[in-house]
């Protein structure tokens, strides 16, 4: 890659705080010596995001996917906005989600997502979305990354939380708690470590990670006694895996399974459901965790936590997040385009 990637930043919803994340992103220091952002959405929501935080850098709008590329998108020090839709800030309240929204965040997803596949930008970096307005605008999905596959032609992804050298994937991700034990099965969790596996290998380049497996129940069960899933379940991919010839411990209960990363005893971890992995990587560093999707032929991250409406008004969401997950996506498109030389 001989210049820069281009990272496409959408603005999430843009009655949250998403607008803003994602001008404080592109602006930052740290982004713009890895990769050229590129705001895509309304130019009027990327102005009013602009006021809230104070900045006024100098705009500079694309003229069509076609200069994406351009020379002057490299050479020029600006802002660099994609405009895409006439969405106005009075067409909603913010902090408050809505169809309108709703419907705005799926035209500029999938815009995004056919953008990265067909190579006219490197990575995609979202701004949170709100389930809630996708719903008011009446589509079915149970997250923007329902958009992603949908666009994409796909049915199902993997998806990886970040936070430094810790590295866990979802075995599953936004379903009710109590239908977590009829989902889980040797086969998912099979999945889940085969995808994690390839992306410590290819993305971060750890070769044979040793990854370990979160248990479902306290003290891993304590031999039935507390849950028969370790049993049935979780033993039964472990001995597939290691046929296999992967590197697996488990099941390991699921307050250790962090540790042991951080300790460098793990490269990562499968966990089972959405808290189990959240609750202590916000613990650690609560607006730090970025999030990856896996097995897409395009790379998409995010920021691992909500639309923060509460601060949709102020001005004062912390961006860390967005700009951790913006650097992840330029430096894996880097990775990635290293891994196409040498194939």
């Amino acid at each position: 890659m001989d210049k820069f990637p281009i990272v496409l930043i959408t603005l999430g919803d843009p009655a949250g705080s998403g607008p803003e994340l994602a001008m404080k992103t592109a602006l930052n220091s740290s982004v713009k010596s890895t990769c050229i952002p590129v705001i895509i959405g309304s130019p009027d929501i990327v102005s009013d995001a602009l006021k809230r935080i104070r900045k006024r850098p100098k705009l500079n709008l694309i003229d069509g996917k076609e200069n994406l590329r351009s020379s002057q998108i490299f050479a020029e020090n600006a802002l660099q906005v994609l405009p895409l839709s006439e969405l106005k800030p009075n067409h909603f309240e913010k902090g408050v989600p809505s169809a309108t929204t709703g419907r705005n965040i799926v035209e500029i997803s999938r815009t995004a997502t056919k953008l990265a596949r067909e190579r006219a930008v490197d990575a995609i970096c979202s701004a949170p979305a709100s389930k809630v307005s996708l719903r008011l605008a009446g589509y079915p999905y149970n997250g923007i990354t329902d958009v992603f596959l949908e666009t994409l032609g796909l049915n199902k992804c993997g998806s990886m939380l970040v936070l430094g050298k810790i590295r866990l994937v979802l075995a599953t991700a936004h379903v009710p708690f109590a239908s977590i034990p009829a989902i889980l099965r040797p086969e998912l969790i099979v999945e889940s470590v085969i995808s994690l596996n390839e992306a410590l290998e290819d993305f971060f380049q750890i070769t044979r990670p040793k990854i370990g497996i979160a248990a479902l129940n306290p003290h891993a069960g304590e031999g039935g006694v507390y849950g028969t899933e370790e049993k049935d379940i979780l033993y039964p991919a472990i001995d597939t895996l290691r046929l296999k010839g992967f590197t697996v411990s488990g099941p390991i209960p699921a307050d250790f399974l962090i540790p042991k990363i951080k300790s460098g005893d793990l490269d990562g971890g499968v966990m089972l459901y959405h808290d189990q992995a959240h609750i202590p990587l916000k613990a650690v560093g609560l607006f730090e965790p970025a999030t990856l999707l896996l097995g897409l032929p395009i790379i998409r991250t995010s920021v691992a936590h909500g639309t923060v409406f509460g601060k949709a008004k102020s001005g004062t969401a912390d961006p860390v997040g967005m700009i951790n997950a913006c650097v992840l996506a330029a430096k894996l498109a880097v990775r990635r385009q290293e891994l196409q030389w040498k194939q």
